[in-house]
C-alpha cells in the first residue's frame, strides 16, 4: 500500500465557492490527506488549479483522464444532496467511468451509502462503499491496494 497513488474524485475546492459545503469539504479532504500520509498513499485532492480551470473542454478532459490512468485507484467523493446542485460537480460520475473503464478500483465516499446511483454502485464491483460518520480510512486504503493488485493497476 506504501507509495499507491488514489485520485479523489469530487467537488474542486475553489477559493471563490460560495456554498456552505466548502467548510465541510475542506474538513474531509483534510482529513482524507491526513490519513493518506500515515497510510503512505500519495493522494490527488480534487483543489483548484488555475491553468487546469482555463483549459477548454477537449484539453481538460484529455488532462483530467491522464492523471486518472496514471493513478492506481479511485475514491469519489459524493457530497450531501443539498449541496450537489452546484453543476461544476456533476464531472464526478464521469471520472468513475474513465477510472472504472482503465479497470482501475472505485471506492465512493458519500453522505450516506444510499446517496450512491445505482449506475455508480455498479462500478464499485465489490460494493466499496463507505459513509462519512462511519469511514475507515485505513481500511478503505487497504481495501483499494488489494483490488488494485488483483487487477493489475499497482504499481507502487
Amino acid at each position: 500500500m506504501e507509495g499507491m497513488n488514489v485520485y479523489v474524485a469530487g467537488p474542486v475546492l475553489r477559493p471563490d465557492h460560495e456554498h456552505d459545503f466548502r467548510y465541510s469539504l475542506r474538513f474531509l479532504y483534510g482529513q482524507i490527506e491526513a490519513e493518506a500520509k500515515l497510510a503512505g498513499v500519495v493522494i490527488q485532492i480534487p483543489y483548484y488549479e488555475r491553468e487546469l480551470d482555463h483549459l477548454e473542454a477537449s484539453e481538460f478532459a484529455k488532462e483530467i483522464t491522464r492523471r486518472i490512468k496514471l493513478a492506481n485507484a479511485l475514491l469519489v467523493v459524493l457530497i450531501h444532496p443539498e449541496w450537489s446542485m452546484d453543476t461544476r460537480n456533476y464531472s464526478v460520475a464521469c471520472e468513475a467511468q474513465i477510472g472504472a473503464e482503465a479497470d482501475k478500483p472505485v471506492a465512493f465516499l458519500a453522505y450516506h451509502a444510499d446517496q450512491v446511483p445505482r449506475l455508480l454502485r455498479a462500478l464499485a464491483r465489490e460494493g466499496a462503499i463507505y459513509t462519512f460518520e462511519k469511514v475507515d480510512f485505513q481500511q478503505l486504503f487497504q481495501c483499494l491496494a488489494q483490488r488494485a493488485e488483483r487487477q493489475g493497476s499497482h504499481n507502487w
